[in-house]
């Protein structure tokens, strides 16, 4: 049935758009264009594609206006905005039911756009639907992809210890926002903010295979903003401590906000022993909790503190932690990992 559904739509396509592709862009006459050629070559016709010129003052406009396309709808703000209300914008004026997110400097594989209504069709209990995606470096060459957890309970173990979901690969019901967006609040991470919320009440699913490339420059907002995206992030965390149940003071939270961070400096300072200690409580709250996988969380923990110890210097801590007793063989892989990726950094440090 949700197959014939589809195919009506496909033929509908120049009356009712049932996506709306959100593409804001600011200054990215670089990689727009990339961008906009690999919405307008998907697989899926039945979308509208909103490009939202917030003020740029290089050639985003000229690039923008190369394409003649009347799924293109093209707004142009005579000054800059900011991110957040440019979404918010999009959203609102979006004709869509469902709501496909897209950086201006990212690509979009050809299937992702009719993967990712397949599955929506077929789940009308799910309000998100994201992907794996590829990640490459500022000239296009790609450096490695991420794989996710395809089931919702997955998905919020990760979430609860940092923004796992590529923006791009996004795909969410307009009326499961409940007519509110993206909140200006929470400035450079205001989309973990909106998946957090929303996975409290709604399933979510990532399809396993990767339908976006992500592209990693020195231009990126989460690079040039990270003091204040943090500062954001750990009212987020708040939220997500409070969620599973988990009672902290203010120690408690400054090394949890520490641990998340990867902020090495403070947790010398504490000492590795005490964050030893919050992760047992983290790890027992996860495995008593029906809102997450406790061994993914195990996981998480075990790959970061791994991570941890050897940024940190700490190597008589590394095999000091009650969860090695638990999985020695994951243990000894996220060493010879990250021992890895510390080589290969290294080597092709000239790409970014």
């Amino acid at each position: 049935m949700w197959y014939l559904f589809l195919v009506i739509e496909i033929v509908m396509v120049r009356m009712y758009p049932l996506v709306s592709v959100i593409m804001p862009v600011y200054n990215g006459d670089k990689y727009v264009a990339q961008a906009i050629e690999s919405i307008l070559d998907q697989t899926f016709m039945n979308f509208e594609l909103l490009i939202l010129n917030d003020g740029s003052t290089d050639h985003t406009e000229e690039e923008v206006q190369r394409f003649d396309d009347n799924r293109i709808r093209y707004i142009r703000h005579a000054s800059n905005e900011g991110l957040i209300n440019t979404l918010n914008e999009g959203i609102q004026k979006a004709y869509g039911e469902f709501i496909a997110r897209m950086d201006a400097d990212d690509i979009a594989l050809p299937d992702r756009l009719f993967r990712q209504v397949e599955f929506l069709l077929r789940h009308p209990d799910h309000a998100l639907c994201a992907s794996s995606y590829v990640v490459m470096n500022k000239t296009g060459r790609l450096r490695h992809s991420v794989s996710l957890p395809e089931a919702d309970e997955g998905i919020r173990t990760l979430l609860f210890f940092g923004n796992c979901i590529c923006h791009s690969s996004v795909m969410f019901r307009k009326k499961a926002l409940e007519g509110e967006g993206y909140r200006t609040s929470f400035l450079w991470c205001e989309d973990y903010e909106l998946w957090t919320r929303l996975s409290a009440w709604h399933k979510m699913a990532i399809i396993p295979e990767p339908l976006v490339r992500y592209r990693i420059h020195g231009s990126n907002v989460s690079i040039k903003n990270r003091k204040e995206m943090l500062s954001n992030v750990s009212r987020i965390s708040a939220n997500q401590l409070e969620r599973m149940g988990i009672a902290y003071g203010r120690e408690d939270f400054l090394l949890h906000h520490a641990f998340l961070s990867y902020n090495v400096e403070y947790i010398r300072k504490v000492g590795f022993n005490q964050l030893q200690r919050w992760l047992v409580r983290l790890g027992y709250a996860f495995n008593r909790s029906r809102n997450g996988d406790g061994r993914l969380a195990e996981k998480v923990i075990i790959r970061r503190w791994v991570s941890l110890c050897i940024k940190g210097g700490a190597f008589r801590n590394l095999f000091v932690n009650p969860f090695v007793k638990k999985d020695t063989r994951f243990y000894v892989y996220c060493f010879a990992e990250k021992i890895r990726d510390r080589l290969l950094s290294r080597i092709n440090a000239y790409d970014f």
